[in-house]
């Protein structure tokens, strides 16, 4: 699910990259995925000896991630060898939580992306939580590996006076395992509890964790156990459950929200002595956090800066003066300001060092009200002249709406030209301190009214995102917009349930290698 709901948000505005997704197996025709234009390749769940896949993607110069979700550097680790293999191949690997990050870039020697697993699904607002002291409907679902965090934790359930009736989904992969977890629950179940099983799918998963009172996720304190991600707690309280779980360090950042204890039997009884509106106050704000950090919109962002970084895209900071910045082609007219010199001497106006087509990105940061309102179409439209198809341009500049609030707030002080002027008179006219008549601002914008400016110079997808620059907000705005793709075919996509290996094909900033 992983690689099948990211796939899916990146072939999308505002991404737009070309995404295919394969199962990964033993008779998979892997080279012709190579008789495309391929930018990057990522590998997940080695289950299988990919060596004649990295040998072929080496050869063709095309970068391979590993993308890594459990501790794959201990030789008891069932697919250790296959990752062995790998690692000399990568150009990189992605993980899912900080202590795997910081094992994996240790020993691996290898740049490490950390991108969390994805939140699905639609969220569920908490309901009145109604919890029976006399008798509780719980939850548990994980893979069948975890079942011993369980079976170790429910030994302290005697102790309750009260029923609890515990369902249990997973998969268990054959027989065997199946019948060993039931010799091992017989000395577990008593008249307080009482146990059933439910094969695992994500329709049942859902289905019983709107009927659950709360769900539970015991564990150990192991390197292992600390290497998982946070993906069923945030399930749960996504779909307006309260938990009780093992703080594993994952698990932290919803201490607040969520039950943490190293005991899931005293969790429950800390649990049931909160009240209905406390609970509801907890599960919401989860609910917030979640959204703001793990949503499917934020975490495609994540993907693709780590693709961006391997693949080294060409990024113009246009009118940088002062602000040299790392990783960007810096270009101003002004050959030195504040002893800092840009990369390429240049009037913004006419790019006529760079050719058609040519950057990944643009980035100009409070440029654009420095040139008249007549100006200022031709000025972006030669910059959409030098962005590749499918490329972002980013535009930082003051907003004259939130300039002219604090004017109001107070007119006495805002009308003045020193640092008190900043979120004012700055913005209508410059900083009066560099005495320079480049530095003065000749035009200001709205969000509106420069989205409109942009959509006429023929950019689309165009948001507002936070300001990283300057004073950012509220002072000032950040618009991004994207250069029309000349890649008329259509999208290929293919949704799957688990995956092995994403293939980012002919990729919509432009850095195509012709196989």
């Amino acid at each position: 699910m992983r690689a099948a709901i990211i796939a899916d948000v990146l072939v999308r505005p505002p991404f737009n990259h070309e995404v295919k997704v394969l199962p990964l197996q033993e008779n998979l025709k892997f080279e012709h995925i190579l008789l495309d234009k391929v930018d990057l390749v990522i590998f997940s769940k080695l289950t299988i000896d990919c060596s004649f896949m990295f040998n072929i993607l080496h050869q063709k110069g095309i970068p391979i991630v590993l993308d890594i979700c459990d501790n794959v550097l201990l030789p008891a680790f069932k697919f250790y060898s296959n990752y062995q293999r790998a690692f000399p191949y990568c150009s990189g690997v992605t993980t899912t939580v900080a202590p795997l990050k910081r094992l994996l870039a240790a020993n691996t020697k290898k740049p490490v992306w950390l991108i969390p697993d994805v939140q699905e699904g639609d969220r569920v607002p908490p309901s009145e939580v109604m919890l029976d002291k006399k008798e509780l409907n719980v939850l548990w679902f994980g893979q069948s590996y975890h079942l011993n965090n369980l079976i170790n934790s429910l030994e302290e359930f005697k102790s309750f006076n009260f029923v609890i009736n515990l369902t249990i989904i997973t998969l268990f992969g054959d027989a065997e395992s199946e019948k060993k977890f039931y010799d091992q629950m017989q000395s577990k179940i008593s008249g307080s509890l009482k146990i059933k099983t439910i094969e695992w799918s994500l329709d049942k998963q859902l289905s019983e964790l709107k009927k659950s009172d709360f769900t539970i996720i015991p564990s150990e304190d192991t390197e292992f156990n600390h290497m998982k991600s946070p993906n069923r707690l945030m399930t749960s309280l996504w779909n307006g459950k309260p938990v009780v779980a093992y703080p594993l360090d994952s698990y932290l950042e919803f201490k607040d929200e969520a039950i943490l204890h190293l005991s899931i039997a005293e969790g429950i009884k800390e649990l049931l002595v909160i009240n209905n509106q406390e609970l509801i106050d907890r599960i919401t704000r989860a609910q917030v956090k979640i959204e703001e950090r793990y949503s499917p919109f934020v975490i495609a962002k994540l993907w693709e800066k780590c693709f961006e970084e391997i693949i080294g895209l060409i990024r113009l900071n246009l009118g940088c003066g002062d602000k040299i910045l790392p990783g960007y082609t810096n270009v101003d007219l002004v050959q030195e300001r504040a002893n800092k010199k840009p990369d390429i001497i240049c009037d913004v106006r006419k790019l006529k060092v760079f050719r058609d087509d040519y950057a990944d990105e643009i980035l100009s940061v409070h440029v654009i009200e420095h040139f008249y309102y007549w100006e200022a179409s031709d000025l972006i439209k030669e910059w959409v002249r030098v962005l590749k198809p499918g490329g972002k341009m980013i535009i930082e500049c003051p907003n004259i709406l939130t300039a002219c609030e604090e004017v109001l707030k107070n007119p006495i002080e805002a009308v003045k030209p020193g640092q008190t002027g900043q979120r004012t008179m700055w913005v209508f006219y410059g900083d009066p301190s560099w005495k320079d008549p480049l530095m003065c601002h000749k035009w200001l914008y709205s969000p509106q009214s420069l989205a409109e400016l942009m959509a006429q110079c023929g950019l689309v997808n165009i948001q507002q995102e936070p300001a990283q620059f300057k004073l950012r907000e509220p002072r000032d705005m950040r618009l991004v917009g994207y250069k029309t793709s000349k890649i008329n075919s259509p999208i290929k996509r293919t949704k799957v349930q688990s995956f092995g290996l994403i293939s980012l094909l002919k990729s919509a900033w432009g850095n195509n290698r012709k196989l």
